[in-house]
């Protein structure tokens, strides 16, 4: 590997692990948005539950170390915390709140994506074996492309966190709570991730 391809893998790992300490931030967000240990009620809307759930995967994803053999145990994850989210959007979906905190035009974009991310983590997810001939970028076994690895995997952690955050912003508007200045703050962390990724283009 070249030197500043080597650089550039380096990069991407660093953007990486911001990802992972948003969604660190994001988690605690969220336990002092909805407490672990208030009561569910009967009357608690499914989005409420629906995202408890997909905290439990955000913790599990946040608790790896990041390396070329992780995508692999943190992809279900990925896929499973996605999915309690998707939910939550179809709830949101004609909900003015949900338009408020996010443009139409973002939400367009990131439900598009949603499908390129799916065919990704199905590759690590229920891999073939000849997938497993293939190398780790392309969801098997082999050694390959550190720098393609690390930039798929930055795709996925920011849309996750992107998309957690979005939602954590939209339980504190649903619970009562007009203040989004949390959320914010970390998307526009995750902004400046992206920015600093594309300015040394990658």
């Amino acid at each position: 590997m070249s030197e500043p391809s080597m650089e550039s893998t380096t990069a991407l790992r660093s953007a990486c692990d911001g990802c992972i300490s948003c969604l660190n931030e994001l988690v605690n967000i969220h336990l002092v948005s909805d407490p672990p240990d208030r009561l569910i009620e009967p009357t608690d809307l499914d989005y409420i539950l629906r995202l408890r759930k997909a905290l439990h995967h955000v913790k599990a994803i946040t608790g790896w170390t990041l390396d070329t053999d992780v995508m692999h145990v943190m992809a279900p994850e990925i896929r499973e915390a996605l999915d309690q989210i998707d939910r939550v959007w179809e709830e949101a979906a004609h909900d003015l709140e949900l338009d408020d905190i996010v443009h139409n035009q973002w939400l367009k974009t990131v439900r598009l994506r949603a499908k390129a991310h799916r065919g990704t983590l199905s590759a690590y997810v229920h891999p073939s074996p000849q997938r497993l001939l293939l190398r780790k970028e392309d969801g098997g076994l082999l050694p390959g492309d550190d720098r393609r690895y690390y930039l798929i995997l930055l795709d996925l952690l920011f849309h996750v966190t992107f998309r957690y955050a979005i939602s954590l912003a939209y339980l504190s508007r649903r619970l009562g709570d007009s203040q989004l200045s949390p959320t914010t703050s970390v998307v526009q962390r995750l902004g400046a991730l992206v920015a600093s990724v594309t300015a040394a283009r990658l």
